[in-house]
């Protein structure tokens, strides 16, 4: 009777067992053309077919934490360009950020589909020096390190769309972070970064031309001074022999750009000084063609690009319409090998003062009228709070 009882429980456990994976099996397959109908029929409308009217096919896809990835074997007449000429159709049918690899004979579409956060409120997350919190898109805080693969960035938007509160929660970061320099020139009347000035970590504050042009040439020297101390020690770059990181941060560069003996200077350091760690960002708020050349473009690599006017400034920008669809405030696309949709944490004027008021230190006007530290290091313990 037992021997009978063992049966039939055994019977019933694996009858369970089988229907168990079985309408597993049932329900993956059921979830499989759905989303391989979804990708065809996207596919399909976004005009990814060739002359005989084949759609690449779906040989796999992998779903994981609001991320989808497809492979997909192409059709003869159909490669990964095409997919690129559709770029901003497929992420708006998709509803997603959308990265597309080649792996061999396939092309791999990844869909991210986690929401942006349409507001931030900024939050200090300590990093080494030369290390900052970017933005947040859709995997959350996005960690950038300046480096030689990064060296400058481009910030470009109109007025109102979170340019001049990056670029404060950016300055703020680097200022927090410690072990760091900051050349800041502010060619808008000196009024975005005067609440900067007083910090130790700032080595000369600008607002206008001629004390620009100054500043710059204070930057060139100590680029080339850098270049002797990798030759004495031997080094090839700042992996090898480490300097602190520099930051030369402009606001209105296009006020730059118009001055032939300020652009020459401009233009001689963006190539030079990426190699001993000095890193340029520089903002405008009219991203146009005399603005943002071809030549400025080819020494930055990375551009930050928030709303703008229309669809020309945002071309200039990113090579791509994208920046004048923005709508929400503090938005941005960062550009480097792949566009990342981010919002910028927002930080006020005055919080942006509290943060790093202990930084803060006494100083001096020089007669050009830049300021510098009261003794020309920067470590007084002259608190003005």
């Amino acid at each position: 009777m037992e021997i009978v009882s063992f049966f039939v429980e055994t019977f019933k456990f694996t009858v369970f067992f089988f229907s168990f994976f079985a309408l597993a099996a049932i329900l993956y397959r059921r979830y499989f053309y759905t989303e391989k109908n979804k990708i065809y029929a996207v596919m399909k409308d976004t005009g990814i077919i060739n002359k005989r009217g084949k759609l690449p096919k779906v040989v796999d896809f992998k779903v994981e934490k609001g991320k989808v990835e497809y492979k997909l074997l192409p059709p003869y007449g159909i490669s990964i360009e095409d997919f690129q000429n559709k770029f901003d159709k497929l992420e708006q049918s998709l509803n997603g950020e959308v990265k597309l690899l080649k792996e061999g004979s396939f092309i791999v579409l990844k869909v991210n589909k986690n929401p942006i956060p349409d507001y931030v409120e900024f939050e200090y997350i300590s990093l080494p020096p030369g290390e900052v919190i970017l933005g947040y898109s859709r995997d959350g805080p996005f960690k950038l390190r300046f480096s030689d693969e990064y060296p400058h960035m481009l910030v470009g938007g109109t007025t109102g769309s979170g340019k001049s509160v990056f670029l404060r929660q950016l300055i703020v970061q680097l200022l927090l972070s410690g072990n760091v320099d900051l050349y800041l020139i502010d060619l808008k009347f000196g009024v975005e970064f005067s609440v900067f000035r007083n910090s130790r970590y700032v080595k000369e504050y600008a607002e206008n031309e001629d004390d620009a042009f100054r500043v710059m040439l204070t930057i060139k020297e100590l680029t080339y001074k850098r270049f002797d101390e990798l030759k004495k020690s031997n080094a090839v770059n700042t992996e090898e022999y480490y300097m602190k990181p520099v930051f030369v941060i402009v606001d209105e560069f296009r006020n730059i750009m118009e001055n032939k003996r300020l652009k020459s200077l401009f233009e001689e350091l963006l190539r030079i000084c990426r190699a001993v760690n000095i890193h340029f960002i520089i903002a405008t708020q009219r991203p146009d063609k005399d603005t943002v050349p071809g030549s400025l473009k080819a020494n930055i690599a990375m551009t930050c690009a928030f709303r703008t006017r229309d669809a020309v400034n945002s071309r200039i920008l990113l090579e791509n319409d994208r920046a004048a669809s923005i709508q929400i405030p503090g938005r941005f696309i960062f550009q480097f090998k792949d566009d990342i949709e981010m919002q910028s944490p927002f930080l006020s004027v005055e919080r942006a003062r509290l943060l790093i008021k202990d930084t803060f230190v006494v100083k001096r006007e020089k007669l050009s009228g830049v300021l510098d530290l009261a003794n020309g290091e920067g470590y007084e313990d002259y608190s003005l709070y």
